[in-house]
């Protein structure tokens, strides 16, 4: 009776795990790709994951200038932003403001989400209990993007950042 009892735990645990597991979102492998040009491909995830599941809020938006690998300008865009929320759960679903429902992943230090056609792609700077901060270089409007004009790439010249921090709701 009592190897009948523990089997079947077993089994029961087996199926609720296989029933937990996430379904992601395909278009992720395709960010995946696309994101190797524009980050280090090498690169690990710098942060525990779990930091990133919680509900958010936009506190912070700076707007940042490198030259030469080196902070030139950091201007403070907060007032002309909304203060937008963003939720991740650790199945790896979100939900970006109060109706799009989606999924996430952690990948290359960058954190991937997207639902209904829209996805977002921002390298995770930090991510502590209470703190999400995420940046997305910006390109020059009229420039022809491509990989060797990114920061990950070739860090020298002038490159431009948005850095969106969020705290905890």
């Amino acid at each position: 009776m009592k190897k009948t009892a523990i089997l079947t735990v077993i089994l029961l645990s087996s199926l609720l795990v296989s029933c937990y597991s996430v379904n992601l979102d395909p278009e992720f492998d395709n960010m995946e790709k696309h994101i190797q040009g524009f980050s280090n491909i090498y690169q690990i995830n710098k942060f525990d994951q779990t930091f990133i599941c919680n509900n958010w809020i936009l506190n912070k938006v700076s707007f940042e200038t490198y030259e030469d690998r080196k902070l030139v300008n950091s201007e403070d865009l907060s007032e002309h932003w909304q203060k937008n929320e963003l939720s991740f759960w650790s199945d790896h679903t979100q939900r970006n403001g109060n109706t799009r429902i989606g999924t996430w992943k952690y990948s290359h230090n960058f954190l991937m989400w997207g639902a209904h056609g829209s996805y977002y792609c921002q390298e995770v700077m930090l991510a502590l209990p209470g703190i999400l901060v995420l940046r997305k270089e910006e390109f020059p409007s009229g420039i022809r993007i491509d990989e060797s004009s990114s920061y990950y790439s070739n860090k020298s010249g002038e490159h431009c950042f948005m850095v969106y921090e969020y705290i905890a709701e």
